[in-house]
């Protein structure tokens, strides 16, 4: 702005009128790359009235913390908030306050309060910051949280949401919860039949082991228990045979002891007969 258009907004300097102030050096990226500040606070401690070289670089950002903007403003703490943005006064003198975006992204405003919106929540040039730490503008973070591991697609809109948030967006949106156990939207209508009959990782009551067992590896629980009788009754019909044959020589054995025997007891009769005859 001008050194006449300061001149003249001076005088509503105590009604605290938001400029687009452009602040640069930021310590925090974040931070947005233009701030709604009163013009009492623009002339006093960023030096407003100066030319940008000359600006005070300590007082460029009244939001930024690593500024300490509380320590700076303690006299003005009397007549206000920080940094109020008084909508009813500026819908009032709206000649006083420019609603072109001091961002350059060319979009057309009606007024004040669709410009502070729209630097908060649309305007593609302001510095935001990702969950993940990453620092860029809001064109580039629109592609860059497509790939976001910290982010999460809803599975009912498609719409990209920070995974912290992604329960509330479903329930708050479109009246759903996410199972905690197969991680599905399901609708608050069907959430007792879901966690009963439906869900994938249900938990199942095995009455053979007595464990519970997901509804996913059931299947292949069965299996193994199936496995387990099968292998215990390999290894009772393996012995049952062993045990038979087993059984079988033995009978073999004594038959033939037996049979020894007896011909041994008809040899000794038949020589005692001879011997007896002999006399």
């Amino acid at each position: 702005m001008d050194g006449e258009e300061i001149e003249g907004e001076q005088t509503n300097s105590d009604n605290d009128v938001p400029v687009s102030v452009a602040s640069s050096g930021l310590e925090d990226m974040s931070c947005f790359s233009v701030q709604r500040v009163c013009f009492w606070c623009f002339l006093l401690y960023m030096d407003g009235d100066k030319p940008m070289e000359a600006m005070k670089a300590d007082y460029k950002c009244l939001f930024c913390p690593a500024r300490r903007p509380a320590a700076n403003v303690v006299t003005h703490r009397t007549r206000g908030t920080l940094c109020r943005v008084d909508f009813t006064h500026m819908s009032f003198q709206p000649a006083l306050c420019d609603t072109a975006c001091p961002s350059m992204c060319g979009a057309a405003l009606a007024d004040q309060m669709s410009l502070y919106r729209h630097l908060r929540e649309v305007c593609p040039r302001t510095p935001v910051t990702c969950a993940c730490g990453a620092v860029m503008t809001r064109a580039r973070w629109a592609m860059h949280r497509d790939t976001c591991g910290e982010y999460a697609t809803c599975q009912l809109c498609e719409e990209r949401v920070h995974r912290r948030g992604l329960s509330e967006h479903c329930f708050h949106q479109h009246r759903h919860i996410i199972c905690y156990m197969c991680g599905l939207p399901v609708s608050i209508e069907r959430t007792a039949r879901h966690f009963a009959d439906e869900c994938v990782n249900r938990p199942q009551l095995c009455t053979v082991c007595l464990q519970m067992v997901r509804q996913t590896e059931w299947e292949q629980h069965v299996r193994d228990h199936l496995r387990h009788i099968r292998e215990a009754w390999e290894h009772q019909q393996t012995f049952v045979q062993r045990a038979t044959q087993e059984l079988s020589l033995l009978r073999t054995l004594l038959l033939e002891r037996g049979n020894a025997q007896e011909a041994d007891e008809a040899g000794s009769r038949d020589d005692l007969r001879e011997e007896q005859e002999s006399r």
